[in-house]
């Protein structure tokens, strides 16, 4: 799955709005409780609205929690991406031609 997810020019688009955004911890509701996402993932997640590109989500990462080793930043975007995608939180790469999002969760 990774190696359909090298275009770094993809937006990811996330489905739900959080639940909660407080003390650097940010807590999305679903059918099997609550996932929470801290540092990286809370950048990420944050980002995820089809506007930002996955390299400028990795870049953003790198400059706020000032990480030198941008390919595992990388790795670990596109493994939590995947992650949320499974979950149908996120769609990978947002089109906005399609006028509902659910046929764009697969890869």
């Amino acid at each position: 799955m990774i190696k359909m997810l090298n275009n770094m020019d993809f937006k990811p688009c996330r489905v739900t709005e959080c639940f909660s955004d407080e003390n650097g911890i940010i807590e999305v509701l679903t059918e099997k409780g609550p996932i929470r996402l801290k540092n990286a993932g809370r950048i990420l997640w944050n980002m995820s609205t089809a506007e930002y590109t996955i390299n400028e989500i990795v870049e953003e990462v790198v400059k706020k929690l000032q990480y030198t080793n941008k390919e595992e930043v990388y790795k670990a975007c596109i493994k939590l991406l995947l992650a949320l995608n499974q979950k149908e939180l996120m769609i990978l790469n947002w089109n906005p031609l399609y006028k509902r999002r659910s046929p764009q969760y697969g890869i």
